[in-house]
């Protein structure tokens, strides 16, 4: 009970009189269910080197004469999630695999409880082995299990092993959803629950490439090891246990976690340098785009279009992510283009047609040498997206399958949303007008297979948003340079409205 509370140290006392008392007794069962529930509560204060060989004493004595048969399997089962405490993979996954094998068909309620937590911890296990495969039938074994159980705790279980499969299977939004959630009803199922949620958010948002809020879960995590070892440890002092000494120090228990944390430390880090410089580049595409486009919105509209087009063709969420962020900067290089060629008639003289096209070169080279997937992306769609599907495109004169998918998706989204915004120097078209363009052009200008898809998207979007600017413009909003802009250019408004007044 004091365990359930949080009172981790007053449970150790507990626990420890409980284990003299069986000892002296000659009571092995009694003893292997304390042994059992002590490194219960060991192996979630992150003391896994000093749960295990509690559970591999209960799994000795397990075998004497009076001692519940099933009980091995729950054992092999809590030592496989010790062993996984301290990365021992191997280790953890034989014994879970024996926990499974153990166990017998549930009989109740209880005994599915038991069973959707071992196939919950194999989910865990060989995932983090990197064996997806090898997880997918315990993942709904597991939700099959918790539903005959109907315990809370048991769908709670389920949630998670699902939550983490759908994470590495690339339902990534879908997935942390999922485990978002579990972690909000963890506060009314114990520590422990907690601890398993955080445990499970920590993993799925590194494995998807989100350093930060990984790293907001370890802390918590992490605090919350350090203050129930400190309970743990005081407690074990004062009831003269004896725990093994030398390597069973806070360093070795935790290292698996420690590595974990400097290595999410250091992505973050890194992540922090490559947003700066993402920034960076997206307040020059909106200046460049703002020689045409007086929103600045051209950029985001084109990289929300390119997403949405990704999405359908079944792209991963951090690929749509990717294309979206590489739409935006695609015309970055119009910034070195001089307004009377970029904003002059669209019969180009020869010379000022080809300083109009470097702009594609100009693009590639701001972004080359990217230290990030979306920027080199970025890269490969500022040179490519004015490539056309026949050949006669620009710079290189690339065909078909030779331009980059990702720039011959950019350069849909790009059309469409020049000819339905117009330029200084053409009027802005209706939406159907520029789709049967960009059907007239499939096959010439735009690969054919996307283009179809393309069309049926617009359409798609036009009829579920009544603002489809709006919506394709969402990120914008959240531009500080665009916002500072609109801003500035409110003030300068009122300010000349006063002036006018005033003159009148």
């Amino acid at each position: 009970m004091e365990g359930e509370r949080g009172n981790l140290g007053e449970a150790t006392i507990h626990f420890q009189a409980g284990l003299t008392v069986a000892r002296e007794l000659h009571d092995v069962p009694g003893e292997v269910s304390i042994l059992v529930n002590f490194a219960i509560l060991l192996l979630y204060a992150g003391l896994y080197r000093d749960a295990i060989p509690c559970f591999q004493r209960a799994l000795a004595l397990s075998e004497t004469p009076g001692v519940e048969p099933t009980l091995r399997a729950a054992v092999c089962c809590n030592l496989a999630q010790s062993f996984l405490g301290i990365g021992d993979l191997d280790n953890a996954l034989e014994a879970i695999t024996k926990s499974l094998e153990l166990s017998a068909e549930p009989a109740d309620t209880y005994a599915a409880h038991r069973r959707a937590i071992r196939e919950w911890t194999f989910v865990d296990i060989a995932l983090e082995a990197g064996e997806m495969e090898l997880a997918r039938p315990h993942v709904k074994a597991c939700y099959e299990y918790a539903l005959r159980s109907g315990a809370s705790a048991s769908l709670f279980v389920s949630h998670i092993a699902t939550g983490i499969f759908e994470i590495r299977a690339e339902s990534v939004d879908r997935g942390l959803e999922r485990l978002e959630n579990a972690l909000k009803d963890s506060v009314s199922l114990g520590e422990q629950m907690r601890v398993m949620s955080l445990t499970a958010l920590v993993k799925a948002y590194e494995a998807c490439g989100r350093p930060e809020p990984a790293l907001r879960c370890m802390r918590e995590l992490m605090q919350y090891f350090s203050e129930r070892r400190k309970e743990q440890i005081n407690a074990l002092i004062a009831q003269g246990y004896d725990r093994p000494t030398g390597k069973s120090d806070e360093y070795l228990d935790l290292h698996a976690w420690k590595y974990r944390e400097a290595r999410l430390r250091a992505a973050a880090a890194e992540h922090d340098v490559v947003n700066a410089r993402q920034d960076m580049l997206e307040r020059l595409a909106i200046t460049a785009s703002l020689k045409e486009d007086p929103s600045g919105e051209h950029g985001y509209r084109v990289g929300k279009l390119a997403a949405l087009m990704a999405k359908e063709l079944g792209w991963d969420n951090g690929r749509c992510y990717m294309i979206e962020i590489a739409a935006r900067l695609h015309d970055i290089g119009k910034v070195g283009i001089p307004d009377n060629i970029l904003l002059g008639s669209q019969q180009l003289k020869d010379a000022e047609r080809h300083f109009m096209r470097s702009h594609t070169i100009m693009g590639a080279e701001l972004l080359a040498n990217g230290d990030s997937p979306q920027l080199k992306m970025a890269e490969e769609a500022a040179r490519s997206h004015h490539e056309w599907w026949d050949g006669s495109g620009y710079p290189k004169g690339l065909a078909g399958d030779r331009i980059p998918v990702h720039a011959r998706i950019i350069a849909l989204a790009d059309v469409f949303d020049a000819l339905t915004h117009g330029r200084p120097y053409a009027s802005p078209w209706p939406k159907e007008q520029a789709l049967s363009e960009i059907e007239r052009l499939s096959g010439k200008q735009f690969d054919p297979s996307l283009a179809s898809g393309f069309v049926e998207l617009v359409r798609k979007l036009a009829a579920a948003h009544e603002d489809l600017d709006e919506f394709l413009a969402s990120s914008a909003r959240v531009s500080g340079f665009l916002t500072a802009r609109k801003k500035l250019k409110a003030m300068l408004l009122e300010e000349h409205g006063h002036v006018s007044q005033e003159r009148h």
